[in-house]
């Protein structure tokens, strides 16, 4: 078992077969948080999982037990930023139900991808069609929460250019400004995504001035601490283990000790996650002794 550590350091466990394989891991390894996904992409189709009564009462003793925070992160199937009327209404369907899922199971977090803004008049300049996909996106969560008050959305800014909403951190304060129901929907910083767009995390003071100004650091509720392959502005999004990659360890484990981010779950997303694998890395971020 990893002794828990103060930096709120958890990880994303694989859904390989059944939700009591990922929580009998997360029993193992005890970790702060931890994050999983509740469906699986199987032949290009979303396959839920259907937790049973012994599934949900392990996760209940296992929060109890570690007191670990444990996320679901939504799939990657819901566009909820699409222009497409099928996919739009496919999305939102997908969504309810992963949230409905979140509360039977006492899951206090989802974290969500924005979407992109795809199926919009092909003669609209790339400013409006980003416009009108952030008012999808809006117009969905503010219907979906209307009368949801257990879960936490959490908005996560991605690595890809062209139409995707949430690359850009100016579109959360455009997000936010539309949202009826605003304290239920707070962001995931990923910081590999946030290379991969441009941003320059080697310079992290002028990273965090930029999350001030345009998110707040307070609306930020989980850091996703990964390391990735390519180089910055490359819009191309391939996790690495943490240290191997153009972020590097030492930036890493500095914003995981970062005192602004102190109270914040940090999970990392691992392209592997056996038991050996998750020990090594999370040990690589416990504090050193002086």
């Amino acid at each position: 078992m990893i002794s828990i550590n103060n930096n709120m350091i958890g990880v994303h466990l694989r859904l390989n077969e059944t939700l009591m394989q990922v929580l009998q891991q997360a029993d193992t390894l005890a970790l702060p948080a931890f994050q999983f996904f509740v469906a699986k992409a199987i032949e290009k189709k979303t396959s839920y999982i259907s937790p049973t009564l012994e599934e949900k009462a392990f996760l209940r003793e296992l929060v109890a037990k570690h007191q670990t925070i444990p996320i679901i992160h939504a799939s990657y199937w819901i566009n909820a930023a699409s222009g497409r009327d099928q996919a739009y209404a496919a999305s939102k369907g997908l969504l309810k139900k992963e949230l409905t899922m979140a509360k039977a199971l006492g899951v206090p977090f989802l974290v969500l991808h924005p979407g992109t803004a795809n199926g919009f008049a092909p003669d609209l300049a790339p400013a409006a069609v980003r416009q009108l996909g952030i008012e999808r996106l809006a117009a969905l969560l503010n219907e979906t929460l209307k009368n949801q008050s257990d879960i936490t959305i959490l908005l996560e800014n991605t690595a890809h250019g062209r139409n995707a909403i949430g690359s850009d951190l100016k579109d959360f304060r455009l997000i936010k400004e539309l949202l009826e129901y605003p304290e239920k929907v707070y962001f995931c910083l990923d910081t590999a995504h946030a290379h991969a767009y441009g941003y320059d995390l080697a310079n992290f003071d002028t990273f965090l001035e930029t999350l001030e100004s345009l998110i707040g650091i307070d609306n930020i509720k989980l850091i996703h601490l990964n390391d990735i392959e390519g180089d910055r502005g490359s819009k191309q999004d391939k996790h690495t283990l943490p240290g191997e990659g153009q972020l590097g360890l030492p930036l890493l484990q500095k914003i995981a000790h970062l005192q602004a981010f102190s109270h914040i779950p940090k999970i990392i997303e691992l392209p592997g996650s056996s038991y050996e694998i998750i020990q090594n890395v999370v040990t690589s971020f416990l504090p050193t002794k002086q």
